[in-house]
């Protein structure tokens, strides 16, 4: 038995370690904001993101932030084919999460669009926290966007923008309003990131095939 001594004590540590590796992680991603607190209401369908890598836009995301290589697996994608222009032609919609690009709790998203083959972007996105919901109102040809937004020393709200000329305003001049009463539509990217941390299931990175 003495073989064993002191073997017990040893895991106990371990579990204790791993489990405030956890809470820590957590607790940085709740800090970074890095998923909302969304109370999503019945009239809006929730969508989570494709589980199958894309890696035409693996390479788009890498080139456009020119990410080093050091960084590919520890960048995380979620993304999702979307139709804001409503014209039959699927569009994708993806964020991207990770200690390259995000820097202080600001995510980056893009707006690609799919054309002979080849992704183009058509918009990036910053301070970006999923998820975001495709609404059913159509403003110039194109569906509104709602983000959860966020003021340092305000509670929660939602901004609401709209496309002109082809491209959406910074989330900081959208329409800014409190709840989604009268929203309808879609919500992408409906994955808690905060969950998936804590489950050490991250998703899609750079490297993913």
């Amino acid at each position: 038995m003495d073989k064993y001594k002191g073997t017990v004590p040893l895991l106990a540590l371990g579990f204790i370690f791993i489990s405030i590796i956890i809470v820590v992680i957590v607790m940085a991603a709740i800090n970074n904001k890095q998923t909302a607190v969304v109370d999503l209401p019945k009239e809006i369908k929730v969508v989570k993101s494709e589980t199958k890598a894309h890696p035409a836009l693996q390479q788009l995301i890498i080139d456009h932030y020119k990410i080093p290589k050091e960084y590919h697996k520890s960048t995380r994608y979620y993304y999702n084919y979307v139709d804001l222009n409503d014209d039959g032609v699927n569009e994708i919609f993806v964020i991207v999460v990770g200690p390259y690009t995000s820097g202080t709790s600001k995510n980056k998203a893009l707006w690609v669009f799919e054309k002979e083959e080849r992704l183009d972007i058509r918009q990036d996105f910053t301070s970006v926290t999923p998820p975001i919901i495709i609404s059913d109102t159509v403003t110039k040809g194109v569906r509104e966007l709602v983000f959860p937004y966020y003021d340092e020393g305000t509670k929660p709200k939602y901004s609401v923008v709209f496309c002109n000329n082809g491209h959406f305003p910074l989330l900081s001049n959208g329409k800014m309003v409190y709840t989604l009463d009268g929203i309808t539509g879609d919500a992408i990217l409906a994955d808690s990131i905060v969950a998936e941390t804590s489950a050490a299931t991250t998703g899609l990175n750079l490297e993913s095939k």
